[in-house]
């Protein structure tokens, strides 16, 4: 999720697809595979605690009211750069007419460098969807039987995305050793150039005869992605080890391949807090690994250098999270450091270091202030970015704190015209979320917080960025509704489950009921209602500020759409409200 104080992001990615013929009443809808592969980019490339967080649109044909509509065009301006992918199946294809309009803006609209058209081929000829597309190298996914899962497909895809971050594709160097890592350093060199466009260094046959071993090596590695192959020998070889100190020294992106057979006499500590994959025999994971990665440091480097630009102390950014090995290099001696001199700030991708590895660190770093890039921006916004703050009193700035504010959030109807389906609405609320907990504001929400939806994010959130000097339930309030339905009744398990990070409070029945009705019933209904309605009364109450997002009102529980009730509650409070991009926000 992009900072929206930028007037532009540094990069999107759009996805067009068709989703097919209307569905007839009463019958579940089915997933076309160009609607399952326009999802899983938007969950690669966005979802996850590593994801790159690019920025991930969905224009769709829908059909709303029974008209079918189709995207009108797709805003570039939003972006600094755009990759533009067209999933091209049969749906798409015999809909090509209707979709020409918005085809024929993109043509229009589009700069080459700025801009890059992507056609996928998907049981259909992209080439013949449009004039647009006749001279475009396009993806041919036809033979592919589970697009979701395809990684040439997807790597194919972060390849054209990476080319839009980079000048030059990087190579990927190849650190393994020759006693038991060569079998697997083949397989992923021979996928490599058999089924990707990246290069690799590979010492055996890219070291010129007659050059020089160690500066053959480091030239290498300035401008690669490194990819060490983790076996029971790597540290048995010197050249490995220098390897990935040279890495470290240069700052360059990296990915840990774990192939483990038997043992290793010790870990390496040159390669902490670098990420880590698992080896199951198939190089084209681990290439798609390779790719999700250098788009992740790329993307997040861009994002830091469009956020600070024009501030007058730029902070440094490194690419991985900070530890002693990074801070030591070029550190003055500690007799010589002054603490009561402003500290640098450096920030790194998330996500964040824990409270106990931070406390290290200012003790052997005591002029430097670590930040993710999400507390950074977070404070940022603020305008609490002072680097004289006391981390001994305050490991970071806290303004909310002791602020109460409510988040409400449904799909809206309207989203698809603005790109958004679904499976956004978790990135939204999840980055609503983190950035007023990381300012210290405690965040009110009213449901069940199941754990395969919002709850288990906040959970996530708050264990990851809590205030070490806070209990979680500082930082998260939730409200459980009285429902008679057994379905969404949480029981005592599950409960204490939930008291672990949140201050969780049971509402009653808001009106004594015996014998208790059926939930289906008339009279269950109407219960179920007003229970909605006193949550939603009972959460304007304990907040300062609401915050609205969505607002679906096709189906709904309570006597009127949720979002539209809290919306009421707040006004009615006296919260004043103002209507931003279609959503009512506290202001």
């Amino acid at each position: 999720m992009a900072d929206m104080e930028s007037s532009a992001w540094p990069l999107a990615v759009h996805v067009l697809y068709d989703e097919g013929a209307p569905t007839p009443p009463n019958e579940k809808r089915v997933e076309t595979p160009a609607e399952g592969f326009a999802l899983a980019v938007h969950s690669r490339l966005s979802a996850g605690e590593r994801a790159p967080h690019v920025p991930v649109r969905l224009w769709r044909s829908r059909t709303r009211d029974g008209v079918l509509t189709f995207p009108r065009r797709v805003p570039l301006e939003w972006a600094q750069k755009n990759v533009v992918i067209v999933a091209v199946d049969e749906n798409l294809f015999d809909q090509r007419v209707e979709w020409d309009k918005c085809i024929s803006a993109l043509a229009r609209e589009s700069t080459p460098g700025r801009d890059l058209i992507l056609p996928i081929s998907i049981r259909a000829d992209a080439s013949r969807v449009s004039t647009l597309f006749s001279d475009i190298n396009h993806i041919d996914a036809s033979g592919s039987r589970d697009l979701r899962e395809d990684e040439g497909v997807f790597q194919a895809v972060y390849t054209a995305i990476l080319r839009q971050l980079v000048p030059n594709l990087p190579r990927v160097f190849l650190c393994h050793a020759k006693a038991d890592g060569e079998p697997i350093a083949r397989a992923v060199r021979r996928h490599l150039y058999e089924s990707s466009q990246l290069s690799c260094f590979f010492d055996m046959h890219d070291i010129p005869h007659g050059h020089r071993v160690k500066e053959s090596i480091e030239t290498s590695i300035d401008d690669a992605v490194v990819l060490v192959i983790w076996t029971d020998k790597l540290l048995v070889s010197p050249w490995c080890q220098m390897e990935v100190i040279e890495a470290r020294k240069r700052q360059r992106p990296m990915l840990v391949l774990d192939a483990l057979v038997d043992r290793v006499p010790r870990l390496f500590p040159f390669l902490g807090n670098m990420p880590v994959i698992r080896w199951n025999g198939d190089p084209a994971p681990v290439v798609s690994a390779v790719l999700l990665e250098l788009i992740r440091t790329q993307h997040l480097e861009a994002v830091f250098k469009a956020r600070s630009a024009g501030l007058p102390e730029v902070p440094s950014f490194c690419l991985h999270p900070p530890d002693l090995l990074d801070n030591m290099w070029g550190q003055l001696p500690r007799a010589e450091r002054h603490v009561a001199q402003a500290r640098e700030i450096s920030v790194y991708p998330d996500p964040p270091l824990r409270a106990h590895e931070l406390e290290v660190l200012r003790e052997v770093v005591p002029e430097k202030h670590f930040l993710s890039l999400s507390e950074w921006q977070a404070l940022r916004a603020a305008g609490e970015l002072r680097s004289t703050w006391d981390e001994r009193v305050n490991l970071r700035p806290e303004p909310l704190r002791d602020f109460s504010l409510g988040v409400s959030l449904s799909e809206s109807e309207t989203w698809a015209e603005i790109g958004l389906a679904a499976a956004h609405q978790s990135d939204i609320s999840f980055h609503v979320a983190l950035q007023l907990i990381l300012l210290g504001a405690k965040v009110h929400w009213g449901g069940d917080l199941r754990p395969d939806g919002f709850g288990s994010q906040l959970q996530w959130i708050v264990q990851a960025y809590q205030h070490p000097s806070r209990p979680p339930q500082d930082h998260v309030a939730l409200l459980v509704p009285f429902t008679l339905s057994t379905e969404q009744r949480l029981d005592r398990t599950a409960v204490s489950e939930r008291r672990r990070f949140a201050d969780v409070r049971v509402m009653p029945a808001p009106v004594p009921s015996t014998p208790a009705p059926e939930a289906r019933s008339t009279e269950g209904r109407a219960l179920n209602a007003l229970a909605l309605s006193e949550m939603r009364s009972e959460l304007a109450e304990l907040c300062q500020a609401r915050i609205l997002l969505g607002g679906g009102t096709a189906s709904f529980q309570g006597l009127y759409p949720g979002v539209a009730e809290e919306a009421f509650e707040a006004l009615r409070k006296g919260l004043s409200c103002c209507r931003f991009q279609g959503h009512l926000v506290k202001v």
